[in-house]
């Protein structure tokens, strides 16, 4: 399961804060999410403190937002590690 919350928003920036486990059933949540704010030109920064596994799909996606710009804060290196592998 995956939670999303706003952590942080202000005029320029939103950093969501997510929790739990990004696996295939919710990618398209996230992603709807970010595509939101992105869509109001809002800086989007992900902070994966309480992130405990991300799958394929998920770091697919991760690795698309990375290249439009979307920040991945607070990531493990494990996730870190996946991130690169799936080059």
């Amino acid at each position: 399961m995956l939670r999303i919350s706003i952590a942080e928003e202000n005029g320029a920036r939103v950093v969501l804060k997510l929790e739990g486990s990004i696996e295939s059933e919710w990618v398209q949540e996230l992603e709807r999410e970010c595509r939101h704010w992105l869509a109001m030109k809002r800086k989007v920064v992900l902070n994966f403190r309480e992130v405990r596994f991300v799958d394929c799909a998920a770091v697919a996606l991760l690795k698309r937002f990375e290249a439009e710009g979307v920040e991945i804060a607070e990531c493990s290196a494990f996730i870190k590690a996946l991130m690169l592998d799936s080059g």
